[in-house]
């Protein structure tokens, strides 16, 4: 149990608190108003960013130290380890020099390692490393509290490390480690530089400013990057996605710290945690509003809008050379018109042109234009592609459950006004989009703040919620009764249904849920639903893992056929299988873990690149095979049986009281 700390058992817990940093579950202090990436002033201009290795200190494994202060009561201190040999997002920079990499910069005509490729913003954090250098370059001081270095600019071969979801650290590196940080609120950490990553709202833009675009950050994927062998960014619903990534922190619920609410009132608040048992429902809810609001950010940016925004944001008007990236671009309205429709296919629909012809075909009996269940279909001319919309098959559901009265019949009115602006040409009228789309922005900006109250959040409330979703998509609908036809889910959007619904039945049924039989039949169907939508893509996970240890036993060094350090290879694969990370017993078998030692000792992104690289094929005919699964199911999904699942379950659950 957690403890008030003396001077002496300080530094112990400054290693805890960092996992507070690195864990997305301890993602600290900003509120979503401020983190609002549409404010063009810098709230953290006076701030630097450290290397990944900084957070290897506290970060890679625990000491008896660390348990003795209460600190594994909150965090895990095996952060780092997971985030380097497990995590995708420390390879971002290495395929950019692997093979597909090297492929598509000669396709496209760039070095894709250079910035102004527009690759390194999403794969390398290169925007957050430009901060560090100008700082540098100007000779400003790094923020009080700085550690020695941070104003050196990032390593890209880091790929997106810890800074680049928890913040620029030289606010709070050194105060995170005392011992009343975690009276501190969100909103004084966030002063210091800090994400507060427990926020969903804040979670979900941060996560789909790489995962769907946001042009003010020059996250943005091209027509041309796709055509040239980008994979295909599909639905993030932000709850499965954080699990997946892979998850290096505790769900509330299972935190030890957070089991004593009357003793630890203030951390519970703090740390959004208030309401525990359903706070990946709330994730799930409003991560799905957050996906359409940056969907029609990125829309809105790249449209033209008044004011002037960075070239960064359009990485096909950028050429060999540039290196002023984020210098504003004065005539951007202008430039769109010029570059249009080019620049509009990266915010659009893919699917609207790149599937199979069939026929017969679901396509051709969904209709063209924006789909929300429960809605009037609102529809566009035939072959006119609109704005990526997958996230708006469960916005009905989620509107209504907001308590926004009225927020629906506005949003088929701000639906109708996009089609119509999209329907005027092939992408529409780039000023025209700009304005339909920033509505569509300040519209999900109110539900998701209905959304985020924690009230709205019950056993009751969560299956009324599965309820609603099992009915989005009736079998056999007769359609609106207004002359438009019944509502059909594309691939994109059942995908990101499927996934809230596992979301919610999980939390629900934690709480007592449905009985035995039930649960088992309703088990079924969720796995028919896993099967039928690929909603596990990372098929081939435990032999990337292998072949991730092995990367770094060579970048590590030493004898890597000494025994204790293969024993402490496989403890620790052992201990990243589901359901291990969080105990404390299993985080006492690593305190004297020789292979996490040597992680802990030094594997930076050079040496681990390196190494990395060696084995990029090997790693890259894994993930081509899982790219080949998504893709046929793609191909073959029929949503009819899709419609047939969730007749089933809504059958299944229990009736509301």
């Amino acid at each position: 149990m957690l403890t008030r700390l003396t001077p002496k058992k300080c530094t112990a817990l400054g290693a805890v608190l960092l996992a507070a940093l690195i864990g997305c579950l301890a993602g600290l202090g900003e509120p979503a108003v401020a983190q609002d990436t549409d404010k063009r002033d810098d709230p953290w201009k006076g701030f630097s960013y450290q290397d990944s290795i900084a957070c290897s200190k506290c970060h890679t494994r625990p000491t008896k130290g660390d348990q003795e202060a209460g600190s594994l009561d909150l965090v895990l201190l095996t952060e780092y380890a997971i985030w380097r040999t497990h995590d995708k997002h420390a390879q971002a920079y290495a395929v950019l020099e692997g093979e597909r990499g090297k492929l598509m910069g000669q396709v496209l005509g760039v070095d894709v390692t250079q910035a102004e490729s527009g690759c390194l913003n999403c794969h390398a954090m290169a925007n957050l490393s430009e901060q560090n250098l100008s700082k540098q370059a100007t000779g400003k001081g790094a923020g009080k509290g700085a550690g020695k270095g941070a104003r050196r600019g990032l390593d890209k071969r880091d790929g997106v490390s810890c800074g680049g979801c928890h913040g620029p650290s030289s606010g709070w590196v050194g105060p995170h480690t005392s011992v009343d940080w975690r009276q501190k609120t969100p909103e004084e950490k966030h002063k210091m530089g800090m994400h507060d990553l427990r926020d969903p709202a804040v979670r979900a833009r941060l996560c789909m400013s790489c995962h769907i675009g946001n042009a003010d950050e020059g996250k943005v994927v091209s027509h041309a990057m796709f055509a040239a062998g980008h994979p295909p960014l599909p639905p993030i619903e932000i709850a499965t996605f954080s699990k997946n990534e892979p998850q290096h922190w505790r769900d509330a619920k299972d935190v030890p710290a957070f089991r004593d609410p009357k003793k630890f009132e203030i951390e519970l608040k703090n740390y959004h945690a208030e309401n525990v048992p359903f706070q990946l429902t709330e994730f799930a809810c409003v991560g799905d509003v957050v996906s359409l609001e940056e969907t029609m950010k990125l829309a809105r940016d790249r449209s033209g809008r008044n004011d002037r925004v960075p070239l960064w944001a359009f990485p096909e008007l950028m050429k060999k050379g540039d290196k002023n990236l984020r210098d504003p671009l004065d005539d951007a309205a202008k430039k769109a018109g010029e570059h249009w429709p080019e620049l509009a296919m990266a915010h659009s629909d893919c699917y609207a042109c790149h599937h199979d012809l069939r026929y017969p075909g679901f396509r051709q009996r969904r209709g063209f234009g924006y789909h929300v269940p429960g809605l009037p279909l609102v529809l566009v001319q035939p072959g006119r592609p609109v704005v990526r919309s997958w996230p708006l098959g469960s916005l009905k559901v989620e509107a209504d459950f907001s308590g926004e009265d009225g927020s629906a019949e506005r949003l088929h009115a701000l639906l109708k006004e996009l089609a119509r602006v999209t329907s005027v040409r092939p992408f529409g009228q780039p000023q025209e989009v700009s304005k339909a789309a920033g509505d569509l922005v300040n519209w999900c900006e109110k539900v998701r703040q209905g959304l985020a109250k924690d009230q709205r959040y019950s056993a009751e409330s969560a299956l009324q919620l599965l309820h609603g979703l099992c009915r989005l998509y009736p079998l056999n609908s007769a359609g609106t009764g207004n002359g438009s036809r019944a509502a059909v889910p594309d691939y994109e959007s059942a995908r990101q249904i499927a996934s809230i619904i596992h979301v919610v039945y999980n939390d629900w049924a934690a709480r007592g849920g449905a009985g035995k039989e039930s649960q088992q039949d309703i088990q079924r169907v969720l796995g028919a639903l896993t099967t039928e939508l690929n909603l596990q893509p990372y098929s081939r996970r435990k032999d990337r893992i292998d072949i991730l240890v092995d990367v770094v036993k060579r970048a590590a060094g030493g004898d890597q056929s000494e025994r204790a350090f293969t024993r402490g290879a496989t403890d620790f694969a052992d201990y990243l299988k589901e359901g291990n990370i969080g105990s404390i017993a299993n985080l006492e078998k690593l305190m004297n873990n020789r292979f996490l030692d040597r992680l802990q000792a030094g594997v930076g992104g050079q040496a681990f690149t390196n190494s990395l690289l060696k084995v990029a094929s090997k790693l890259q005919e894994l993930s081509d095979e899982e790219e080949k699964t998504v893709l046929s199911t793609l191909a073959n999904y029929r949503p009819e049986v899709f419609q047939e699942h969730l007749a089933e379950l809504d059958r299944l659950l229990p009736a509301p009281k």
